[in-house]
């Protein structure tokens, strides 16, 4: 596995030899690693930016303690608070930049000799 993009929260990969061909990326945090497809992690962000702009009036004060995020694979619930929820939107998004920069260099032909 390479590693896309790392945090103090987790990782994210590309898997080489995936037993599942739709779902190259590997998303590593805290003791478990989830196999996803670019359109589930894709999902999974706007997942984490509406439990970002949630409610925040008074009463609630914009607090809750895990995300759900379901699609016809699997159902996937993790305890979370604020701080995490800012390292794991930090995660995603980072890794889509690094895979569209790296999608671009290919287009364009350009090869930095790394």
């Amino acid at each position: 596995m390479n590693i896309i993009f790392r945090n103090s929260y987790g990782a994210i990969g590309h898997v080489n030899d995936s037993v599942n061909p739709e779902c190259k990326l590997q998303l590593i945090v805290d003791t478990i690693g989830i196999y996803m497809s670019l359109a589930d992690l894709e999902y999974l962000l706007s997942v984490v930016e509406n439990t970002r702009a949630s409610c925040l009036c008074e009463d609630c004060g914009n607090e809750f303690d895990k995300i759900v995020c379901k699609n016809a694979r699997i159902d996937l619930h993790l305890k979370i608070n604020k701080g995490r929820l800012q390292l794991l939107e930090e995660l995603i998004k980072e890794t889509l930049f690094n895979l569209e920069i790296v999608h671009t260099l290919k287009v364009n032909k350009i090869d930095l000799g790394l």
